[in-house]
């Protein structure tokens, strides 16, 4: 849905293909954006067309030719029609003769544009690679050798990947972007209402994954408009796996830091460093800083956000209750001077079972807010006084 250029794009690799002419596409973009489901479709688009696919993996990016052997494993019965000598490197290479020497990366590159335009020979080919960012380096190598040194062989060469390397020229590089509303709304009706829809969209934009993982897990009256959506959004097991390898690769002091920006709410830089040293964490600023490589928060000044409100609700799921009790307790006893809201506020959150004398300062808090005309911040308050409380009648009346 939404994805009309993009397919436009991908019906012209496959008609240049047709008429006998090499060309290349790379879609590139965020995670869950929707670049494999345009791989899909190439797939599906792809008439008379013999397809060889393979994806990169993480944990197998270290292993020379993996991605190269899963591609043309489908080709192995036409190496006869590779010169010898490139077809012993590549058999070599891949696995494919006993000959277990490393092979010269030259007759390997040559090997595999020599395979393709063999099978080329019986009808195009359309080579398709995901997560492209995740290949071995070798298998990256001969790939690339192939397209650039293919011209006139009916070969389509479509491969997806994260921002980051580019290994194609700029002409034949395809942002995949976040769904436009119309497009977003048309995915998640009838799930959710139209005004549900946009509020959503307002809140973390149009990526599909996204989108998808966090209707499924709302409420029928959240789907509905009839009650408010959850802080933090809910996230998905799908979800959680696009966030998890960036987040667990950071050290101990960067993860206490996102933790206490995630339950913060107002951003301040100083008032997470400052939270860091009561967790008996000292070099705050540099656990910011390594925060900020990984491109995970933005900073201006002594503000802090996250990327995307999605890291966010990644970085908050992923701790256990005690750990985000913890970063409340730290923000509190961190609060600026005069500031007897966030403080309170952070106390009740930290509070583990009933505390009667922290439930009516909330009422308070909430008196407040309504006369403010802060309708959610009062129920907000209401809401925590209840679940704080220890009599059930007044619990009730506060809900």
């Amino acid at each position: 849905m939404g994805r009309e250029p993009e397919l436009l794009r991908i019906d012209r690799l496959l008609a240049d293909s047709r008429g006998a002419r090499t060309s290349a596409v790379l879609l590139e973009g965020g995670s869950g954006v929707g670049k494999s489901a345009l791989l899909r479709a190439a797939v599906d688009r792809a008439d008379g067309f013999t397809v060889v696919a393979a994806r990169g993996v993480e944990s197998e990016a270290a292993l020379a030719h993996a991605c190269l052997l899963e591609l043309l494993s489908p080709l192995r019965g036409r190496i006869d029609e590779v010169p010898a000598g490139q077809a012993s490197a590549l058999s070599a290479a891949l696995g494919w003769s006993r000959d277990g020497g490393p092979g010269d990366r030259f007759l390997i590159g040559a090997g595999t544009l020599s395979l393709l335009a063999a099978a080329a020979g019986a009808g195009p080919v359309l080579v398709v690679v995901d997560d492209a960012q995740w290949i071995d380096a070798e298998s990256r190598a001969a790939l690339l050798f192939a397209v650039r040194r293919m011209h006139d062989d009916p070969v389509a060469f479509l491969l997806a990947q994260r921002a980051g390397i580019r290994s194609l020229p700029d002409d034949d590089v395809v942002p995949v972007a976040d769904l436009p509303l119309p497009a977003a709304e048309a995915l998640l009706s009838p799930r959710l209402t139209g005004p549900v829809v946009r509020r959503l969209v307002g809140q973390i934009g149009g990526n599909p994954l996204a989108l998808l993982e966090v209707a499924a897990r709302l409420s029928p009256a959240q789907r509905t408009g009839s009650a408010p959506l959850p802080a933090p959004l809910p996230m998905g097991p799908r979800l959680a796996e696009v966030f998890e390898p960036d987040l667990a690769a950071l050290s101990t002091g960067a993860q206490a830091a996102l933790l206490l920006l995630a339950a913060a709410g107002d951003g301040r830089a100083s008032h997470v460093t400052a939270a860091l040293e009561t967790l008996g964490i000292t070099a705050g600023a540099g656990a910011m800083d390594e925060a900020q490589r990984e491109r995970l928060v933005v900073r201006d000044g002594d503000a802090l956000s996250f990327r995307h409100p999605l890291v966010r609700t990644a970085v908050w799921h992923r701790a256990d209750p005690a750990r985000r009790r913890a970063a409340h307790r730290a923000l509190a006893d961190t609060a600026l001077a005069g500031d007897d809201v966030t403080r309170l506020w952070h106390r009740a959150q930290a509070a583990d079972g009933r505390d009667d004398d922290l439930a009516d300062a909330l009422v308070d808090v909430a008196d407040r807010a309504r006369v403010q005309r802060g309708f959610a911040a009062s129920s907000a308050a209401l809401e925590r006084a209840a679940s704080l409380t220890t009599d059930a009648t007044r619990a009730a009346e506060r809900l």
